[in-house]
């Protein structure tokens, strides 16, 4: 029997990594904000055993930003328009586990008031911490890719915890 990392993790490398290049106007400097977090459309249970999705976002954030610092890259900027993005894909991710939304869009279709040149998308899930989904990602060839790119310079991460204690991760990368 496969223990549910080994179960887990081989959903991510089999979900795959979708980066896209748009021709699109650079950030404006505006985008460009300190780390917080908006906790307004992520819900879930309501018992002590269900982690805080923001504990959870934190832990991601703080373990890929050590990495990249670890490689001399710099680190990630949190971006909160994109957070709201992330959010909601993280829910969509308990509908439809993919790179395409429930309504078979691509998943970009969820930034509002966000512009990018490259971006890119990391998802998964499971009964797993911040921590745990960072190894599972960095486990990941295409994954890991993302996390330690260089030509990304924001991110925001969303989770979503289902009732019955499932995590679903979304970070989402773009320059």
């Amino acid at each position: 029997m496969r223990s549910k990392f080994t179960k887990h993790l081989l959903m991510l490398v089999f979900s795959g990594v979708l980066i896209v290049t748009l021709p699109t106007s650079a950030l404006s400097a505006d985008n460009k904000v300190t780390y917080s977090l908006d906790e307004s459309s992520v819900t879930g249970s309501d018992t002590d055993s269900v982690p805080d999705p923001a504990t959870l976002k934190k832990q991601v954030f703080d373990a890929v930003n050590a990495r990249r610092k670890s490689l001399g890259l710099p680190e990630y900027i949190w971006h909160d328009a994109l957070a709201v993005s992330a959010n909601k894909r993280s829910m969509e991710l308990a509908l439809k586990f993919s790179h395409s939304r429930p309504d078979n869009s691509y998943f970009n279709t969820s930034y509002d008031n966000v512009e990018y040149t490259y971006i890119g998308e990391n998802i998964g899930y499971g009964h797993v911490n911040g921590v745990d989904m960072y190894n599972m990602w960095m486990a990941s060839p295409k994954h890991k890719a993302l996390i330690e790119d260089k030509t990304f310079s924001h991110t925001a991460i969303g989770v979503y915890i289902a009732e019955d204690g499932t995590a679903y991760f979304v970070e989402e990368f773009l320059r």
